[in-house]
């Protein structure tokens, strides 16, 4: 009974990412505030790329039945993963 309690009170403290206090566990980022989704996205996405966690990322956005609707930054646009893609199958192919 004892470990279905402290069982029950991790997964409160974990629930909606609050801690038992109502605290968020990681403070919000304000670049995020007031921004739309597709920013956020953008924003996370021109981070991994210049910290070097991923090579390249591609954010696009659409419209449903439309296709492609836009591409709101160079750094993450197709154009730079393909050529990130193509860079690296070229230098694997260096390699063999």
């Amino acid at each position: 009974m004892a470990g279905l309690r402290l069982r029950h009170r991790t997964l409160n403290r974990l629930d909606n990412g609050r801690q038992g206090s109502g605290r968020p566990v990681y403070p919000p980022d304000p670049a995020c505030d007031l921004s739309s989704y597709t920013d956020r996205y953008r924003l996370l996405f021109e981070r991994l790329v210049r910290e070097r966690l991923y090579d390249a990322a591609c954010l696009i956005s659409s419209i449903k039945g439309e296709g492609i609707h836009d591409e709101p930054a160079l750094e993450v646009s197709t154009q730079n993963l393909t050529a990130a893609i193509a860079g690296r199958v070229a230098y694997i192919r260096g390699l063999i």
